[in-house]
């Protein structure tokens, strides 16, 4: 073709040499140049022709089609068992794509086709793998029915789903620990061969336990359930230690291991009265005290009372987050009775773990009380009416609260406040005397005394704490609260009870209602009493500037 250009190209200059000489012959002579001159023309542009060696090749019948004329579909997350269709632009000789098919990796696969031949449909044998790229490439020697064949390989590609992944969790859990009644599961992200997965799965330590019923023989979800429970404060290693196989026969993918540590066993701080305590009155409540929240139904059950033998029974309450269990008697516990306190090991933590070990505490009731006339004067200063939303008037509640003052005075220095609001045997100034602050009983205890008795309720922490309280009114530093929430026939015998409940604590070891009475930090103090319907209050803050 390069060769025809050039000489093209060179047909001007052959007409500008040879024009003149044509127009001077005749017509004749003319013509007879202008073949000559056609002739050169023809031998410049096709003399290559003649000159290259020849060669013949026998024409194609069919001639080839272009990979354009077929086309594929390209799948992300293909199914394990699905197919994969090639159609095609024409009807394909079956026989010939056959032999040019193959599929990287190499997979044992069948081959079907359509009724017109233009659609062949590739199908695993068992199953693609997971989170594996394929392609299915049909070679140059397929050819259509009229044999045509094609220009260059085709090829398909797909991406197959990746592995059923799976989640080891706890059921239950307590803050970042696990409760030891808490459940295990494995959640699979599609159903699963039940059986492989029971048969895979560990705890560490061991631990025995059942299996929870599934739905059939596949599911996506196995739970195993400790029995008997987890140990509390107690570190686990949960796994998938063998294969696992979903509902197309593939492996799961085993998960990390989960590793947890079962919540601390709950315990008794104490009782009140204390153990041996000795005097206790005869209408006093009673409590257990636990290191957390307590589970309410399991740990009231757990919780016995016997006077002399026989059951006591009587309203139990809750106080302090559900980490005091209060018994308030029925009826008298009688005088001079020996009374049994017990928690069992059933009772449990609000998180599940059972408590770590049962316990107990045995107290003695005051004797018969002394004939009237030993009362003190105090004792009998004009007791507290109890009209319903009132204080019954300055004079009562001031008379009430610093009748109580004298009780903590009795035991500040030394002496021992009898039932009959007698102080016996007082020693000396072991603890420097307390100095009742108008301002604390005015603005903090009294109006907190009087919250408590007008819902009903018995608490530090109904309004803040103490030390926040004191701090909303005005005085720096920190506090400690004693509070007495016991029924009476007045207010007086309320707070000579309440007293005498505070005395049974002594010792403590520093946390109790005894401890903040004796201690010597302590200068001034607050005191307030309220009567609501029958509800007594008695509030003592402890003020430490």
């Amino acid at each position: 073709m390069r060769k025809i250009a050039v000489a093209l190209l060179a047909v001007p200059v052959i007409v500008l040499i040879y024009l003149p000489v044509v127009l001077r012959r005749s017509v004749a002579g003319r013509l007879g140049l202008l073949l000559g001159v056609g002739a050169i023309i023809w031998i410049a542009a096709f003399s290559s022709f003649s000159l290259s060696p020849t060669s013949a090749t026998p024409p194609s019948i069919a001639g080839s089609v272009p990979v354009a004329q077929f086309t594929s579909d390209i799948r992300y997350r293909q199914d394990l068992h699905d197919p994969v269709a090639v159609t095609f632009g024409a009807a394909m000789d079956r026989s010939s794509v056959a032999a040019a098919l193959s599929v990287s990796p190499v997979t044992a696969v069948s081959v079907s086709w359509s009724a017109d031949s233009t659609r062949v449909t590739v199908t695993p044998m068992a199953a693609w793998l997971t989170g594996t790229y394929y392609t299915i490439s049909v070679g140059v020697g397929a050819r259509t029915a009229k044999g045509q064949s094609l220009l260059e390989p085709a090829r398909t590609a797909f991406l197959t789903r990746p592995a059923t992944s799976a989640r080891l969790a706890a059921d239950v859990t307590a803050g970042s620990r696990v409760s030891p009644a808490s459940a295990l599961s494995v959640a699979f992200e599609r159903p699963v061969d039940v059986a492989s997965a029971e048969a895979a799965f560990r705890i560490e330590p061991a631990v025995a336990g059942t299996f929870g019923e599934a739905a059939g023989v596949t599911a996506d979800r196995v739970t195993f359930v400790p029995s008997p429970a987890l140990a509390p404060d107690t570190a686990y290693t949960v796994s998938l230690t063998s294969e696992v196989l979903d509902t197309d026969g593939a492996p799961v993918a085993i998960p990390l291991p989960l590793r947890i540590r079962t919540a601390v066993a709950p315990s008794v701080v104490r009782f009140r009265p204390m153990n041996g305590a000795t005097a206790i009155p005869v209408d006093a409540a009673v409590s257990v005290r636990f290191t957390k929240p307590m589970e309410r139904t399991s740990t009231a059950a757990a919780f016995t009372v016997t006077a002399g033998g026989a059951p006591v029974t009587g309203k139990v309450t809750w106080a302090e987050s559900d980490t005091v269990l209060v018994l308030d008697p029925a009826k008298s516990l009688g005088s001079a009775t020996a009374v049994q306190v017990s928690v069992g090991n059933t009772a449990k933590g609000r998180d599940g773990a059972p408590i770590a070990a049962a316990g107990g505490a045995i107290f003695q009731t005051v004797g018969k009380p002394a004939p009237a006339a030993a009362r003190p004067v105090a004792a009998r200063a004009v007791p507290i009416s109890r009209p319903s939303g009132s204080t019954a008037g300055r004079a009562t509640w001031y008379a009430v609260e610093t009748y109580y003052l004298r009780l903590m005075h009795c035991t500040r220095t030394d002496g021992w406040v009898t039932s009959t609001g007698a102080c016996s045997s007082p020693g000396g100034l072991s603890t420097p005397p307390i100095v009742l602050d108008s301002g604390i009983s005015s603005r903090v205890s009294r109006p907190y005394a009087k919250l408590l008795a007008t819902r009903g309720i018995c608490s530090h922490y109904a309004d803040g704490n103490p030390t926040t309280r004191l701090n909303r009114a005005g005085y720096g530093g920190w506090a400690a609260e004693n509070i007495g929430c016991r029924s009476a026939s007045n207010a007086y015998s309320s707070v000579l009870g309440t007293h005498l409940f505070y005395q049974t604590e002594k010792p403590c070891g520093g946390y109790c209602h005894y401890a903040n009475l004796m201690n010597p930090a302590y200068r001034r103090c607050g005191i307030g009493v309220w009567v609501y319907g029958g509800r007594i209050r008695l509030v003592v803050d402890f003020y430490h500037p």
